[in-house]
């Protein structure tokens, strides 16, 4: 390689690409600083709820888990609609073999059919 070059490509454009990461590394970092800032305000808020909640008589720890398991819940819907078809069907059938569906009406109707994967169709 010549003098001046990094993997076949000049320092000077090197370094360019150097000073463009680290200026838009900068860029997002005063961007993360204002965002944690409006997250700490929207954090508060959904405390003082969490505060208002518990003053009227609900569980603030039961009220956090149900708050909690319906956005994972969301996120696993979410992740399920990415598949297609039939990825859906087996992607079905396996969260019922685990157990995962069982307190859904379809998982609770399969399992008082006694269908689990593999299982006969019901109109078989």
């Amino acid at each position: 390689m010549g003098a001046g070059l990094v993997d076949g490509v000049s320092a000077k454009r090197v370094c360019d690409f150097v000073s463009e990461i680290e200026t838009l590394m900068g860029d997002r970092d005063k961007l993360r600083e204002k965002c944690s800032e409006k997250c700490e305000v929207i954090s508060e808020q959904i405390g003082e709820v969490y505060a208002t909640a518990k003053e009227a008589g609900v569980s603030k720890k039961a009220l956090k888990k149900v708050v909690r398991t319906r956005e994972l819940e969301r996120k696993a819907a979410a992740e399920r609609e990415k598949l297609e078809g039939a990825e859906q069907d087996t992607f079905d059938k396996i969260r019922l073999a685990l157990g995962d569906l069982a307190e859904l009406p379809l998982g609770q109707a399969a399992l008082r059919n006694g269908r689990g994967v593999g299982a006969e169709p019901a109109h078989a």
